[in-house]
């Protein structure tokens, strides 16, 4: 996976065309939901903090209605936290972006609810 492709699939995928070495939005996303199983394991070295990296704010931009084109819906971004981060508990890029929706797994069936980020958490 190279990290233009990731860019260029998003793109694609959410509705955009390259003409001329520029994307435009053809009017309607290929895809309403896309899904991610990657992460790169490099916010020390990448002069960003977590979610401001450039695959983070792409993936906000990607997941705004009428961000990039007047007409343009946004799309549903989603990708594995994984325990790509740099420690324990800690994700990757671009699963750290505030518009993107992350998921994660456990093996100890431990429901923590300050790991939950929507309002629908059942209550113990």
């Amino acid at each position: 996976l190279w990290f233009g492709d990731t860019v260029y699939g998003w793109l694609w995928s959410a509705g955009f065309k390259n003409i001329d070495n520029t994307w435009k939005f053809s009017g309607k996303p290929r895809a309403d939901i896309i899904s991610n199983s990657w992460g790169i394991s490099n916010f020390p070295t990448s002069n960003a903090s977590p979610g401001m990296d450039i695959l983070s704010l792409i993936l906000s931009v990607l997941s705004t209605p009428h961000s990039l084109d007047d007409d343009y819906p946004g799309v549903t971004i989603i990708s594995s936290a994984g325990n790509s981060g740099h420690g324990y508990g800690t994700i990757g890029m671009p699963n750290a972006s505030p518009f993107g929706i992350s998921v994660g797994a456990t093996t100890n069936n431990v429901f923590d609810r300050t790991l939950c980020r929507t309002g629908n958490a059942k209550r113990g």
